[in-house]
Formats: structure tokens, sequence, C-alpha cells
């Protein structure tokens, strides 16, 4: 009995240490794709899908900031996520604006991490140069992340170089970083995640290989001649998580255009080897967003292309869209347009003729005309139930089946509001047009506003082409899948 109660007791024991002892923490990648594309309106899907994974740390790529203002797109995303109350981001590049642009602001592009749990300790590292073409500097954040008293997970963000040769460099850099500060940490409660756009190729994989598989043949596919790298690895090298479910190929997240579609997958997640994947998905495909926001994205165009005949208005020249619309579209009036960029389609201000100073002025006319025709309408049907209100029906209209109060023969006549309690429309009645009896009232404004929507249509209508000629991938979030993992770590490790 006693032998049993003790196998009893050793199985609970177990269980506790698999059960309680055990935590999880879910981590995801996105690349904010910069400004492109209606950021105002991308940043509630972003901000939609964070909520919908709930990871708990989330690191981005391609964000832009303010120079003067100090603003980010990290801190527009948190204001969208008030449970994310750790936030970090570092600067890394200035931007390179389209030539002749003239709007302001964004001028710094960088990486970030926002967290529910808490930081307790991090660290922001300018990547030694490589040479090489790409002429931008690369960073690391280095962040420590509050598990359990006992518990902390090292995460480290980044974006590393579109050029071969300089990503490996890079990555080189990176693993010293985080193996230095290693050594800050006690070797029993070292847990290392690295999340970031690796801008890794298909037929190139040796920077990530350099964290997943160092051997000499990384080395010489990478030209690094540092052999010591090597032999300082020490602790067991990083994960891919995709790979560690068994399925790669699932994790493609770039590009988003109709056509090669997501080819490759720069979007990494890697995790050492205290570390256990229970799962790996992506968010961000355009369905639901194209679905759910096709609106919103119409009423963004609209407003920058007010925005851009106002300018026109005013005087300012210069390259109106934030950014280059690339091959498949051209830029008009501060959006991008769908069709071929060839000479001649994109244009400056004030040159477009979709949002010329002319526009902007017949905007003006529009919608002044358009708030008297409505206010002549509302008066005319707040008159047609006030003078009905007391119709009873007369025989012939109740013959006829007819016996509301719009049939009242008086909304055929000048309607006299002699009680006091109507003193504020005897007043009204001073406007001229408010002495039309309201039948006629009604029907003259009812005319009025149907012929100034055909003529609005008629007047806007390249306006219009222009604001609903969105491109393809215009329907995305970004340009990358953002990459979600959920991890297992255990005391016990």
């Amino acid at each position: 009995m006693e032998k049993r109660c003790g196998c009893l007791a050793l199985l609970i024991g177990c269980f506790y240490v698999n059960a309680v002892l055990s935590h999880d923490v879910t981590v995801a990648t996105c690349n904010l794709w910069n400004v492109m594309f209606n950021w105002s309106v991308r940043k509630y899907r972003i901000a939609q899908m964070i909520n919908d994974a709930k990871p708990d740390v989330v690191a981005f790529q391609e964000v832009r900031f303010h120079a003067d203002r100090g603003g980010n797109q990290i801190m527009e995303l948190q204001e969208l996520l008030p449970d994310y109350k750790w936030r970090l981001f570092q600067e890394a590049n200035e931007v390179h604006k389209p030539k002749g642009a003239h709007w302001p602001g964004w001028e710094k592009e960088g990486i970030g991490i926002l967290s529910r749990r808490p930081i307790t300790l991090f660290s922001k590292h300018t990547l030694p140069p490589v040479p090489g073409p790409d002429t931008n500097s690369r960073v690391l954040i280095l962040a420590k992340v509050f598990i359990t008293p006992h518990i902390s997970v090292q995460v480290g963000a980044l974006h590393l170089s579109y050029d071969r040769r300089q990503q490996c460099g890079n990555t080189k850099s990176v693993i010293e970083l985080i193996r230095g500060r290693d050594q800050e940490s006690s070797p029993e409660h070292l847990r290392s995640v690295i999340l970031g756009d690796f801008n890794t190729y298909n037929d190139f994989d040796w920077p990530v290989k350099l964290f997943t598989s160092p051997n000499q043949k990384t080395l010489s596919e990478c030209h690094i001649q540092d052999i010591k790298f090597l032999g300082a690895k020490g602790k067991a090298p990083w994960s891919d998580v995709w790979e560690m479910v068994g399925h790669p190929s699932s994790g493609r997240t770039f590009s988003n255009m109709p056509t090669p579609g997501y080819e490759s997958r720069p979007d990494r997640i890697l995790a050492t080897s205290n570390f256990k994947t229970h799962g790996v998905h992506l968010l961000g495909n355009g369905t639901f967003y194209k679905t759910q926001y096709h609106q919103r994205i119409v009423m963004y165009r609209f407003s920058t292309l007010l925005h851009s005949s106002y300018l026109s208005w005013y005087g300012v020249t210069g390259y109106p869209c934030y950014q280059d619309c690339g091959p498949r579209g051209y830029c008009r009036c501060g959006v991008c347009v769908r069709g071929d960029n060839s000479i001649g389609k994109t244009c400056n201000l004030p040159d477009c003729d979709e949002c010329s100073s002319r526009v902007f002025i017949n905007t003006v006319i529009f919608v002044i005309l358009n708030i008297f025709t409505v206010i002549h309408l509302f008066y005319a049907v707040i008159c047609l139930l006030i003078s009905g209100a007391d119709f009873k029906g007369e025989a012939v209209f109740a013959i006829l089946g007819c016996n509301c109060c719009l049939c009242n023969p008086d909304n055929f006549k000048f309607v006299n509001f002699n009680s006091r309690k109507f003193r504020i429309f005897r007043g009204l009645q001073k406007w001229p047009p408010f002495r039309l009896p309201p039948y006629i009232l009604f029907f003259m404004s009812m005319i009025s506003v149907i012929s100034l929507i055909t003529v609005g249509w008629w007047n806007f209508e390249p306006s219009l082409d222009t604001i609903y000629s969105i491109m393809d991938e215009e329907y995305f979030p970004s340009d990358h899948l953002m990459v979600v993992a959920k991890l297992e770590i255990t005391e016990s490790t």
C-alpha cells in the first residue's frame, strides 16, 4: 500500500512539474511596409491581427519615424493596443524620399518591439558596417522579457541587409553580440528568440544557417575567415520554428503581388533548443482586409485626393505620394493608380488634372450647393409632416385608400404658421423659397439633388476613376505576412 502511494505521489509530482512549471510564450514578427498604401487604414488591420494572435512580444521592421515630432508607427499601433505597455524602437537610416516629394514627416526608418510582458533590461546596437552595395545601417535590439521571477526570455529584433554577403556579416555581428549578452545571464535560465526580416533568398540561406547549423561550409559560403567564430559557439545554436514543426515550405511570407506571389521566407523566428514549438501560423492575407476594409481604403484615397487638390490651389508643387508606386502603378494626386508605370502617367502637383485647383474650387461649390439643397429638402419634409398632422382623410381620399397625412390637400398650398409654437418657421418663411407650398418645394429640392449628383458625377469622373483604380497589392495590410509562433518553456530545463 505504501509503495502504491509512493508511485501515486511520484506521478502527481511529475504532473506538477509539467503542468505548473511549464510556461508558454507567443512571439511574432511583422514587417510594417513603412507608410506604403494607406497606413492610416492598414494600422487598424495590423492591430486587429495582433489582438487576434495575442503574442507576448512582437517585433517590427520598416518602422517609420518623425524626425521633428518624435512619433513613429509603433507608437500609433500602441495606441490601438492598450495591453502592450512596453515598447522599444531604434532608428537606423534616413529615408530617401522620391524626387520632388513635398510631404513632411516619416524621415527615418528602423525597427521596434511591442510587449505585453515587462521588459526588464534592453540594449540597442548598431551593427558594424560590411562593405557592399547596401549603404543602410543595420541595428539590433536585445530585450530581456519577464516571464516569472525565475524565468526570462531574451528577444532579439533585427532586419538584415538585402545584399547576400552583407547579410552574412550582419549575422556574424548579431551572434557575437548575443553571445556577449549571454555571459550576463545564468545559463540555466537563458532562453533566446530572434525575430525579424532576414531578407533570406531561397537559393542563399547561409546567413540563417550561421544561426541554425554553423560549420566550415557555412563560413566558406559567407566568406567569413574567422575560424574562432565556430569554436566560440558555446551553447546550442538556434532552430527555425517552421523546421521544428516540420513544414517550412508553408512559411512563405513574401510578396503580396499577384505574380509571382508568396515565394520566399524572409521573415523568421529562431529559438534556442530549450524551447518546444507548439504551433506556427501566418496572418495578413489580403482576402479579409479587402473585404472588411475596402470602404475605408476608398475613403482614405478620396480624402488624399481632396487634400492634394487643396495643395494645388494653395500653390504647393512636387511629388504628392508617400512612396514610389513601383512597376505596377503610378502616382497621381497622392495615391497610387493601377496600371503600367510608363513615362507621362505620373504627375506632380499642381499638374494633375484630377486634383487641380479647379477641382478644389468645384468641390467647394458642389458641397455648398448640396448643403443648400438638403436644407430646403429637409424644410419641405418638415412642412409636409406638420401641415398634414391633423389630416383625417376626406371621402374621396378614403375611397382611393389614401388616408395618410401626406395626402392632405393643404400640402399643395402655402403653409401659414400662425401658432406661437411655430414662430421659428414664421421667421424662416422670410426666405422666398420657404414660402412655396411644401410639395412644390419638396419636388424642386429632389430635382436639384438629382441634378447636382448627375453634374457632379460628370464633372468629377476623372477624380473618381483615380480613387477607384486601386492596385492589387494595396488590398494587403503589408507586403509581408506576419509570423506567429507559440513556444513552450519549462523551468526544469
